[in-house]
């Protein structure tokens, strides 16, 4: 299972907070979420070039050069010798709103039968840990499409007998996931009533 994200910064971040926070002025996902300066990166990496973990990005020495990501994701711009990590929750942002699975929310496993899937509703835009992972720098707010750990391309479905309002369900690494709408006034996150109980 991958780590997962959260978030609270000294300015305004949309996102649930088991979903982000902030330490020591570094931007920080949940409890574990770890936001790093990587400087020390920028000079093992040599001339002008950061360390990016899932790719290299390079830069010329000094200046600020716009990463290319894939097609979907917001265009980023990287600073040679600064950077940040974000350990991200599982999520979805669809309708305006953020879905999570229930354990990011301390509450048991949602399962669902494959025969209950039922029509998709969209497909990832973003993965936001992904781009993260290729730029080191954090992402701006999650917008309708975007995930956390699904991968671009992702189709995201509705479940039979529920709003897809209320609930989506998608598959990662081969096990269907149950997203539970997210009460955007709650703190710490909980489910929204009717993706709990049905009406």
């Amino acid at each position: 299972m991958k780590a997962k994200p959260s978030t609270e910064r000294n300015e305004p971040l949309e996102c649930p907070r088991s979903n982000c926070r902030l330490r020591r002025g570094a931007l920080v996902s949940r409890p574990y979420l770890v936001v790093l300066l990587l400087s020390l990166l920028y000079l093992l990496g040599g001339c002008g070039s950061v360390n990016a973990g899932a790719g290299d990005v390079s830069s010329p020495a000094g200046s600020d050069a716009a990463v290319q990501q894939s097609a979907g994701c917001p265009s980023l711009t990287t600073t040679p010798g600064h950077g940040v990590v974000v350990d991200y929750g599982d999520f979805v942002h669809a309708n305006g709103m953020f879905y999570q699975v229930a354990e990011e929310m301390n509450l048991p496993s949602v399962p669902v039968a494959v025969s209950d899937i039922g029509a998709e509703q969209f497909r990832v835009r973003c993965s936001l840990s992904q781009l993260n992972n290729q730029t080191h720098v954090f992402p701006p707010p999650p917008r309708d499409g975007d995930a956390s750990f699904l991968p671009a391309g992702t189709p995201v479905h509705a479940i039979t007998g529920w709003s897809p309002t209320c609930r989506l369900a998608a598959q990662l690494d081969g096990t269907w996931r149950v997203y539970l709408a997210v009460d955007k006034d709650a703190s710490p996150a909980k489910p929204q009533p009717c993706a709990v109980t049905h009406h």
